[in-house]
């Protein structure tokens, strides 16, 4: 069985399918944190939740399978006080906490929302905060992001019953 580390901020492969026979994907969370599992664009919103000690079997799974931990919220916070442009959205946030978040930096946006997503802060100066990618979403006045601590997770998988 292969072990695969999964983190809160980038999507990882935890199974691949054989190229022959009928696959049959066991996967088990012997991490401390939820994994939420999908495709390549999965999310804490958008993916099926597999808890701490828990498994899945998928007979038939015959695509790729995506997994991202969760994460916990932190300070500093900021509120997007002028909208971002429309998709594909820019790479700044303005917010009059600009200078709170530092380059490295992980944020959560729209947090708990099918809007959520996760993106690495590049840089700040007064009122604005820069991401290293562009944002998937145009997100408008009020939206909060928040600084997040990932809580990392491993994921065990096999291809058990291939036939």
């Amino acid at each position: 069985m292969a072990h695969t580390p999964v983190s809160a901020t980038i999507p990882t492969v935890v199974y691949t399918p054989t190229s022959s026979g009928t696959p049959h994907a066991f996967l088990y969370n012997e991490g401390v944190s939820t994994v939420y599992l999908g495709g390549s664009g999965v999310s804490t919103q958008q993916g099926l939740a597999l808890a701490p000690n828990d498994k899945i079997r998928l007979p038939y799974a015959g695509g790729t399978i995506w997994a991202i931990s969760g994460y916990n919220t932190t300070s500093p916070q900021g509120t997007v006080i002028t909208a971002t442009s429309t998709f594909p959205a820019g790479t700044t946030l303005t917010d009059a906490a600009g200078t709170s978040f530092t380059a490295g930096m992980w944020i959560a946006i729209e947090s708990g929302t099918p809007r959520q997503e996760i993106a690495q802060v590049n840089g700040s100066n007064a009122g604005s905060v820069f991401t290293n990618s562009a944002l998937q979403y145009a997100h408008g006045t009020a939206t909060t992001f928040w600084q997040i601590n990932a809580v990392p997770s491993l994921v065990k998988s096999s291809d058990v019953g291939a036939t």
